[in-house]
Formats: structure tokens, C-alpha cells, sequence
């Protein structure tokens, strides 16, 4: 009983940590092609075989805040998205993402 419990905890700490914090989309309205982002506090290129270096959308986690990048290191900040946007005004020009909590 007490294996079982364990190996559930495991199970669903796992099943956790796979679920995305954010999915940003080529295209406005949650549309085009996309690219889930899993990690927290950590700088992610966006994956030019899965999607053009542009932002048109993006579906936050709540208590995750995202800023997207000119460059695929985190360096030079193009936007700071705090929630959830259909339809983001402003550059879309994004090489790189970084998602993380709210001081």
C-alpha cells in the first residue's frame, strides 16, 4: 500500500512537471503553428523547425508571466506578456522566450 503511494506521487509529480506554463502560436487567435514552453526561469529559443521566430499569441499559466526576446539567448527583451493574449500588439519578431512567477 504504502509502494502504491509513493509510485502515485511519483506519477502525478511527473505528469506535472510535462504539463506546459505556456503556449505561444504564430498567429493571432491561438492559431498557426506553436510550441509549448515547460520551464520555469529558464531561457527557451523558440524551435525554428516547429515555428517561424514570431509571436502572435500566447496562452499563459496562471501566476506565469512571459517575456519574449530580439534574440535567441534572453538578452534583448522585446515584450513582457503577464497573462493570456489572443491577439499581441507590438513586434512580432521573438527568437527566444522566458517564462517564469511573479516576484
Amino acid at each position: 500500500m504504502q509502494f502504491s503511494r509513493l509510485l502515485f506521487a511519483a506519477l502525478a509529480s511527473a505528469v506535472v512537471a510535462q504539463s506546459p506554463i505556456a503556449i505561444i502560436y504564430l498567429d493571432p487567435g491561438f492559431a498557426g503553428p506553436s510550441q509549448q514552453i515547460s520551464s520555469i526561469g529558464e531561457c527557451d529559443a523558440i524551435d525554428p523547425s516547429t515555428m517561424p521566430p514570431e509571436v502572435g499569441s500566447i496562452q499563459v499559466a496562471s501566476g506565469i508571466e512571459c517575456t519574449t526576446y530580439f534574440d535567441p539567448q534572453c538578452q534583448n527583451v522585446n515584450q513582457h506578456l503577464t497573462s493570456t493574449q489572443s491577439n499581441i500588439a507590438g513586434p512580432p519578431d521573438a527568437q527566444s522566450i522566458l517564462c517564469q512567477q511573479p516576484n
